[in-house]
């Protein structure tokens, strides 16, 4: 997942877990919630969807004998959008110059009440669901590179077998070229991508 991506999070039974705060933020509704990436609150990303469900299936036996009980699961969208509210928790999450990054997922309000995280095994593959969130693009960049490569290549091809950074003014050296020009080589160097 990267910037602009939308993220679903399942919240399980979220009215419980509600009540369950010792302070309890005056705004507690779903549309309340903001997403938290490792721990870090993304102020200003709102959910943009949710929905309830009931799944077919009951809890476990609670270690205190309790018995199974049916749950309620909320699941609540949100995109992974930077504005000036959010800044300083993408700043927090991008502080590392690396492709990708393991993140922990979570959603909660604005007061620092987070809805504690915990993975499920994906139903197909039956494999932790990990999220690592796409830094820096390997497409994206791998074809920057190539292309302010091409251009260097370019441009330095130009400047050994034409005019392009040589004196047009001057006199010509013994081997028939121009000299080159310090002003037309540090104006290259400056402007060059």
């Amino acid at each position: 997942m990267q910037r602009g991506d939308q993220i679903w999070v399942d919240i399980i039974n979220f009215k419980d877990w509600v009540n369950s705060l010792e302070k309890k933020p005056d705004n507690h509704e779903i549309k309340d919630l903001i997403l938290y990436l490792d721990h870090f609150p993304l102020q200003g990303v709102s959910p943009i969807y949710s929905y309830d469900w009931i799944p077919n299936q009951w809890t476990g036996k609670g270690k205190d004998g309790s018995p199974p009980a049916e749950y309620k699961v909320t699941t609540v969208g949100f995109s992974l959008v930077r504005n000036d509210s959010s800044k300083p928790g993408w700043s927090h999450v991008l502080n590392q110059p690396v492709l990708n990054r393991r993140v922990i997922v979570s959603a909660g309000f604005s007061s620092g009440e987070e809805i504690p995280s915990e993975l499920t095994l994906d139903k197909v593959t039956g494999e932790d669901q990990q999220f690592y969130l796409t830094i820096i693009p390997k497409f994206r960049t791998a074809f920057g590179l190539i292309v302010i490569l091409g251009a260097l290549i370019a441009f330095l091809a130009l400047a050994r077998y034409t005019h392009i950074i040589r004196d047009a003014a001057a006199p010509r050296r013994p081997d028939g070229q121009r000299p080159y020009s310090l002003a037309r080589g540090q104006m290259a160097f400056w402007f060059f991508p």
